[in-house]
Parts: C-alpha cells; structure tokens; sequence
C-alpha cells in the first residue's frame, strides 16, 4: 500500500511517496496547484462514475417493474377479451358459461356455431 505525505518548505511544496522505497519530489507552487486539480478531477469523475452506476441500476430496475406491469396488464386484458368475445378454444367454466364445445354438442348437426361473432347459422 502506498503512503504519501505533502510538507511546505518555504515557498515550495515536498511530496513524499512511500511505497518500498522512499521517493521525495519537490514542487513549486504551480505544479502543487496543477497536480491537486488532476487529484480532484479524477476523485470528481470517479464520483461521477459511481453515480452513473447508480442512476443505471435505478433504471434498470425501474424497466423491470414496467415490464412486469405491462405483462400483467397484457394478460389481464386478453381475459377480458375471452371472456366478453369469447374463443375458439376450450375455456375454463368460471372465466366463462357457456363452452363452445357445449354449444357444437347441442347444435353442432344443424348450426355452424361462431362464437367470435356470436352467431349460430343454419348448415344447409
């Protein structure tokens, strides 16, 4: 792990890095000033950065939960449908009274039965 230290000699700045081995550089006024606004653009853009991911995930889930509600609306108004235009397929007695099956079993000889439209015609 690295270790620094910042010490004022006068009107110059001593940066001292110890990482295995000592490394002391000694900066004026300007390089001090230029170095300590890169360490805060830097510190400011990793910030930014963990705010970004921040804001993504909160996006993410907030897609997720939309698609669940747009499923589930999805399916809500497709039994809507059926049950008030009804299907060509088998449903369950309590989404709906009447069966088209039922309907073929006690017509079906005599009538073409279409339950889309709501009609039984008359077979010739």
């Amino acid at each position: 792990m690295n270790e620094f230290y910042v010490k004022k000699d006068g009107d110059k700045i001593i940066l001292t890095i110890v990482s295995k081995s000592e490394t002391s550089i000694e900066l004026d006024i300007e390089d001090a000033a230029d170095m300590a606004l890169d360490i805060q653009q830097y510190i400011q853009q990793y910030i930014n950065q963990k705010s970004n991911d921040v804001y993504n995930e909160k996006a993410k889930m907030q897609s997720k939960e939309q698609h669940a509600q747009k499923t589930k609306s999805a399916i809500e108004t497709n039994k809507w449908i059926e049950n008030h235009f009804g299907s060509k397929y088998e449903l369950d007695p309590i989404e709906r009274e009447v069966k088209e099956r039922d309907i073929e079993k006690l017509f079906g000889d005599v009538y073409t039965v279409d339950l889309i439209n709501n009609k039984l015609t008359k077979k010739k």
